[in-house]
């Protein structure tokens, strides 16, 4: 089955619609579900990578996810910090076996493939080769509670834009397929830009595309929200973000575990400052006290927002913020 909008939302509509016609019941490890098998859902505009809604409008958890996997960690408490249900997940309370960060962007034990697929690139733009692999033989040998989903990112250049394909074992449509998409459309545009080149479509292949039947009546609430034309994220700086990136690796850590960020010192333009402002209006939701979310909503309005995306997620988070004291 073929899928292509041009937003997220439009494309999980039209997967939530096809589950429906030509789903399959089935009962799988982790609960009933509805699923169909070989799915491949084109994004054409991979920065309308935000869900508009009110239910999955996920931004913080979303940014998360991303820095996590840039940082190379597989540690709980990191991914944690930002979604408590990676707990489930873990063999021993502190580590995730199939944390993507390691196998993509490596670490001290193992190196980038990120980088050498980069490097092969540059010297041979044509390459049919450029393949991160993330499922490993491995996986398959041991026993664990967390086995990565996603198979391979393969990135292509053609016709002077940079396409990525990734190839998924499984996907949960409502909970993971809005984080999957969003983590790697952004890897891919981190390409793109380290390769001076613009974005082509997103291609995210399945082989079993589903809904958990615990899910159905949150997919039909947000089915009947609805939502605006879709605003799709900035573009990224024109320059190699493989030069800054252990930088913003490092500023994300330093907002999440000692609370800081000091505004207007970072050199950073708009596009990651804003960035930086939205995990600390976070940092801030978590203290959960009256002068933080004097200190969160005064930061929300230095946010400069150039594509004016990010303020409903903000106004959302605060309102939330400001329920609970």
């Amino acid at each position: 089955m073929y899928i292509k909008e041009q937003s997220l939302d439009d494309l999980m509509r039209s997967a939530v619609e096809a589950i429906n016609e030509k789903g399959a019941q089935l009962v799988a490890s982790k609960g009933k579900n509805r699923e169909i098998l070989g799915t491949c859902l084109e994004l054409t505009n991979p920065r309308a990578r935000l869900s508009q809604t009110e239910s999955k409008g996920t931004i913080f958890s979303c940014f998360g996810e991303l820095f996590w996997y840039l940082s190379g960690s597989n540690r709980l408490d990191f991914i944690q910090y930002y979604i408590d249900l990676y707990k489930k997940f873990s063999d021993d309370g502190n580590t995730l076996n199939g944390a993507y960060g390691p196998r993509v962007f490596g670490n001290t034990d193992q190196p980038s493939q990120f980088a050498r697929v980069q490097e092969l690139l540059v010297e041979k733009p044509t390459s049919r080769q450029a393949v991160i692999q993330i499922f490993h033989a491995n996986d398959l040998r041991i026993n664990t509670n967390d086995v990565p989903c996603t198979c391979t990112l393969q990135f292509f250049v053609r016709d002077t834009k940079l396409v990525l394909i990734t190839n998924m074992r499984s996907n949960d449509l409502y909970r993971g397929f809005p984080h999957d998409v969003f983590a790697f459309t952004m890897i891919q545009e981190l390409m793109a830009r380290s390769l001076n080149l613009e974005l082509g479509s997103y291609f995210h292949f399945v082989g079993s595309l589903h809904i958990y039947h615990e899910d159905l009546e949150k997919i039909e609430t947000y089915l009947e929200e609805g939502w605006p034309e879709s605003k799709p994220m900035p573009a990224m700086p024109p320059d190699n973000p493989l030069d800054y990136m252990p930088e913003i690796v490092s500023i994300e850590r330093e907002i999440r575990i000692s609370n800081k960020l000091e505004l207007g010192t970072t050199k950073f333009d708009a596009y990651w400052s804003d960035i930086f402002k939205l995990l600390h209006i976070f940092r801030l939701y978590k203290n959960q006290d009256k002068s933080s979310l004097e200190q969160a909503r005064a930061i929300e309005k230095t946010i400069e927002d150039v594509s004016a995306v990010y303020s409903q997620y903000t106004k959302k988070l605060l309102d939330k913020f400001e329920e609970k004291l």
